[in-house]
């Protein structure tokens, strides 16, 4: 069932149009581009029969039809992101370590899978752009260099640690007085103990 979902481009893409929130047929149906209203029903009709989305119709005038992801459809979220919306994905990890709000609008960026922005709550804008030849650098190798390095302060190096593993990032080194980390894409940054 999850492969056959998995194989299915409407289906994954409908997903993705969902996240966390709870979505409108006319929101879905505008948001996932070249999908007809006949192809989201039956999209959405199965993702609902497989247990992925649970459908609720509220009984107003004119009626009110939203969808959710069930916890199994949670799931697969993660894997959907990555898939579809690297970029997104991407910022969307650094959002959980700086807050603010992933592909704000803003007439200076044009966001897409390829290309996503995170406007931090400082102000700072990172965006983040797919490349087809992507190689993950591996530190320290400076055969496969790092593109880019971040540190970040933190108060307590145990707690915080928690967060980022929890949100995607692989401990490289803890030897020092500060530990290394790779995010999802495999680029370094570290965590300072300070204030």
């Amino acid at each position: 069932m999850i492969l056959d979902r998995v194989g299915d481009k409407w289906s994954l893409a409908v997903i993705h149009q969902i996240g966390k929130e709870t979505r409108r047929f006319t929101e879905l149906l505008r948001s996932t581009t070249g999908i007809s209203q006949r192809m989201l029903t039956a999209t959405l009709r199965g993702l609902e029969r497989d247990g992925m989305v649970r459908r609720t119709v509220h009984p107003v005038v004119p009626p009110r039809v939203d969808y959710e992801l069930t916890p199994m459809g949670l799931t697969l979220l993660g894997t959907v992101c990555r898939l579809l919306d690297w970029a997104r994905a991407l910022a969307e990890f650094y959002q959980g370590l700086l807050g603010g709000k992933v592909n704000k609008r803003d007439r200076r960026w044009a966001t897409s899978r390829n290309f996503a922005t995170l406007h931090t709550d400082s102000g700072t804008i990172l965006t983040f752009q797919r490349a087809a030849d992507y190689r993950p650098p591996r530190w320290p190798d400076p055969a496969h260099p790092q593109q880019l390095h971040l540190d970040f302060t933190v108060p307590d190096l145990d707690e915080a640690h928690g967060q980022v593993v929890e949100l995607g990032a692989t401990l490289l080194d803890k030897s020092r007085g500060w530990r290394v980390y790779a995010d999802p894409a495999g680029h370094p940054f570290c965590l300072l103990r300070g204030h």
